[in-house]
């Protein structure tokens, strides 16, 4: 197993800067839903806009406020340290998925044999559980294995290059079972990070058609995902259910053109517009859902317990206090939809999130010098922070997806691995 200097692509991490990410991402929304056959259906509150605008403003002060003051790249302390902490966390890796499918088949019940909503049901029952949290904090360590065969060109066995890959995919059909389009995201976008980062994934005029037919599969199979769920309880009025009844329809809709246009269609076609109307859909109604959250919110402020219902839970639970949950999850008027990263943000914190954002700001700034720098876990963690700011006009991948029980391993292996590394001048 060698165990000199890794890897390190620094080049892709400029391209990843958090200021060029969070403005192209809003310039994707933008472009989205300019191009779409969309229009919105909720009286807008202009003041929303305004205060997203202030807080990407803000959250880009804050990258300016952190500046890059070391140069040093990381090594492993001795010759077997990096075998010894491969083997570690291929372990602990295996050891959270088992556990994960322990939870989700044994204890609540889950199986492909059953409809999504039943998965679901399942799945809110069991929660809470100690083994379904504690493979919710060891699971996401199978991102690494792969991390770090790549990146130091581990010599290691056939079988078990078939563990390091596996360990990797099988959080997949965790999501499968779920109906969860926002886990497939953060896997898939880990997926394509890792290729560009090793420079696995070259743009050569037939990779480029091949990469395209990829992620066009992919968003037909979240389509699919999305189709397969509403049919449990529409049936053959699937396309009609989602076009005009889904719970994303009520601030943002098609156009009544384009619902004429799409009946006029065969079967074929249809599941292709589908795709088309849905996706575009899913990724511009957060930013009206967010208006109508501050039109409409009077509840008290969260103060992170929302966002960091993890975390708050988890210190409840250490003092003995009860928690309810049902108030917390609850707290946004309208449920079940998508407020871009800064909805739960203000149900927490309310006009303070234009702070927080600064902060987030600086945060994000120093784990990209870090990454930019060569540090193994920094680099994962910037990987994420890069998807919550991606998809910052759509969605919160903090307290979505699992994000905070990602962020949460990350910083676990953090703490794991300074045994096994120092930095080299």
């Amino acid at each position: 197993m060698n165990s000199g200097k890794g890897f390190n692509n620094s080049a892709f991490i400029n391209k990843l800067e958090p200021k060029r990410l969070i403005i192209i991402s809003c310039l994707i929304w933008a472009i989205l839903l300019l191009t779409s056959p969309l229009k919105v259906n909720i009286a807008l509150n202009y003041e929303a806009f305004l205060l997203f605008f202030l807080c990407v403003t803000a959250f880009i002060i804050g990258t300016y406020l952190i500046k890059n003051k070391e140069k040093r790249n990381i090594e492993p302390t001795f010759s077997d340290g990096l075998g010894k902490l491969f083997s570690f966390v291929l372990i602990v890796s295996i050891i959270g998925v088992s556990l994960k499918y322990f939870d989700r088949i044994v204890i609540r019940g889950l199986n492909l044999g059953a409809d999504i909503f039943s998965n679901r049901e399942s799945m809110e029952g069991g929660s809470g559980n100690v083994v379904g949290i504690l493979s919710s904090v060891l699971a996401p360590f199978s991102f690494f294995p792969l991390f770090l065969f790549w990146k130091y060109k581990l010599q290691i066995s056939k079988f078990t290059k078939i563990l390091v890959f596996s360990v990797f995919i099988l959080q997949v059909f965790d999501s499968v079972l779920l109906g969860s389009r926002s886990s497939l995201f953060v896997i898939f976008i880990f997926l394509i990070f890792y290729l560009l980062y090793f420079k696995k994934l070259t743009f050569t005029p037939r990779k480029v058609v091949l990469f395209t037919g990829f992620v066009f599969g992919f968003i037909f199979f979240m389509n699919y995902i999305f189709v397969e769920r509403t049919k449990v309880f529409a049936g053959d009025q699937t396309y009609e259910l989602a076009l005009n009844q889904s719970n994303f329809n009520y601030a943002i809709t098609a156009k009544p053109e384009f619902k004429t246009y799409f009946k006029e269609q065969n079967s074929t076609f249809q599941n292709i517009l589908f795709t088309y109307i849905s996706t575009t859909q899913y990724f511009t109604h957060g930013m009206f859902e967010f208006s109508y959250l501050y039109d409409n919110f009077e509840a008290d402020y969260a103060v992170g317990s929302y966002t960091f219902s993890v975390y708050y839970r988890m210190f409840n639970k250490l003092i003995g206090r009860d928690v309810d949950l049902n108030k917390i999850q609850n707290l946004a008027p309208r449920t079940g939809v998508y407020t871009t990263l800064l909805g739960p943000l203000y149900l927490d914190f309310g006009l303070f999130i234009i702070l927080f954002m600064v902060l987030f700001g600086m945060f994000t700034k120093k784990i990209y010098y870090k990454a930019q720098n060569g540090n193994d876990v920094d680099i994962l963690i910037y990987f994420y922070l890069a998807i919550v700011l991606i998809f910052s006009p759509v969605f919160n991948f903090i307290n979505g997806a699992g994000g905070i029980f990602l962020f949460t391993s990350f910083v676990l292996l953090q703490i794991i691995t300074k045994r096994y590394y120092k930095y080299a001048n």
